[in-house]
């Protein structure tokens, strides 16, 4: 194990350090979603979408380092090697950074019948509890589904990739653009609620880097 190896396997993260990771990380997420919006508005949206996977792993990142923080000032004591080994798990960043769930499905599918009774429905009717319970249902299975999905985004943007085994290519070049766009829409809405919950705690304010300004919300201009 080499000097610095060493050093990082003993040296203690202190929450300080650890609330400033925190702003870091949600001020680069900031500047990935304005780089996928930037790329999306000029044509390129599969390309932005993978911008800003990687912004909403940042946007997990942050809420991890602020959960450690926490661990930290409990009496929970991290080394900064326990600290980087715990932000290579990509699923968990993806995970943490889900704030909001929105499902679309067309008129015909169950859920959309569901929310349909949830509108029009006595509150607290049988009819009404039936369709809550299958829409908290179906939230809950895509909440469930997302830091994958995410997580594969990231690639399916970028990469050519082998598909149907073998029989064609998986190409960024069709990748549904308004898939993508909305897809970059969402982590614009989910940093903007981060930015809102970090700069209400006060945990997050004590140890807010001097001179940090976090990029406002970034939003595409088109949506097809």
């Amino acid at each position: 194990m080499g000097e610095k190896a060493t050093a990082k396997a003993t040296a203690k993260a202190s929450e300080k350090w650890l609330i400033e990771g925190a702003w870091f990380a949600l001020e680069q997420a900031g500047r990935l979603l304005h780089s996928a919006v930037q790329l999306s508005d000029a044509g390129d949206a599969p390309t932005g979408l993978s911008i800003a996977m990687f912004a909403r792993e940042e946007l997990g990142r942050s809420q991890l380092l602020r959960a450690m923080a926490a661990e930290v000032a409990a009496g929970t004591a991290y080394t900064v090697s326990q600290v980087q080994a715990r932000c290579t798990d990509h699923q968990e960043k993806q995970r943490r950074s889900v704030r909001s769930v929105e499902l679309r499905a067309p008129r015909s599918e169950p859920f959309s019948a569901a929310m349909q009774t949830l509108a029009e429905a006595e509150l607290g009717s049988p009819e009404w509890l039936a369709a809550k319970e299958m829409s908290d249902a179906a939230f809950k299975a895509e909440r469930d589904r997302l830091p994958d999905r995410r997580h594969q985004a990231r690639f399916s943007g970028i990469y050519v990739d082998a598909q149907d085994e073998g029989l064609s290519w998986a190409r960024p070049v069709n990748l549904n653009e308004r898939d993508a766009i909305h897809a970059i829409m969402s982590a614009g809405n989910d940093y903007a609620i981060e930015v809102i919950v970090s700069q209400g705690l006060e945990s997050m304010c004590a140890y807010k880097p001097e001179g940090l300004v976090l990029p406002p919300r970034a939003c595409p201009d088109r949506f097809v």
